[in-house]
């Protein structure tokens, strides 16, 4: 993850509407000093197969080492990658999306609506991710977005 995420776009405080780019190692070095992520990779022969048949499917390396290790290891995956959604299905692997996260995160929490519209709108401006309308609970987040 860590050679896949080298910016991460952030708003710009001193010109508001602008963004700016931050290097990633930024972002991602106080969540794995937390404990919140933790970096891995293929431990054995099988986990290392796994990933080669996986990247024969995919441009990078970023989807197939999380399909590798997920199957492996009985982990869910988390993608906004179509193709991997559908391998990962196809593999028998639970994959959840970004809005699927965000709609159990919602349930679970209950936010002020205010800002789970102010997070949605953040994910689709500085991450430029809208949900495919094949997405489970795309739906829901339209209707998020659109107020009803």
């Amino acid at each position: 993850m860590q050679q896949e995420i080298r910016y991460v776009r952030r708003h710009d405080p001193a010109q508001p509407g602008s963004f700016v780019s931050v290097p990633a190692d930024l972002t991602l070095t106080p969540l794995l000093a937390a404990g919140l992520l933790a970096p891995c990779r293929p431990d054995d022969p099988h986990e290392q197969s796994r990933f080669v048949h996986y990247a024969t499917m995919f441009r990078s390396d970023g989807e197939a080492m999380c399909l590798a290790l997920a199957e492996s290891r009985g982990w869910a995956v988390a993608t906004d990658d179509r193709k991997a959604i559908r391998i990962g299905g196809q593999a028998g692997l639970t994959v959840i999306s970004c809005p699927q996260i965000l709609k159990a995160w919602s349930d679970a929490t209950h936010p002020d609506r205010a800002f789970l519209v102010e997070a949605l709108v953040s994910i689709q401006t500085l991450a430029k991710f809208v949900p495919h309308p094949s997405m489970p609970e795309a739906a829901w987040w339209g209707r998020m977005m659109r107020g009803s």
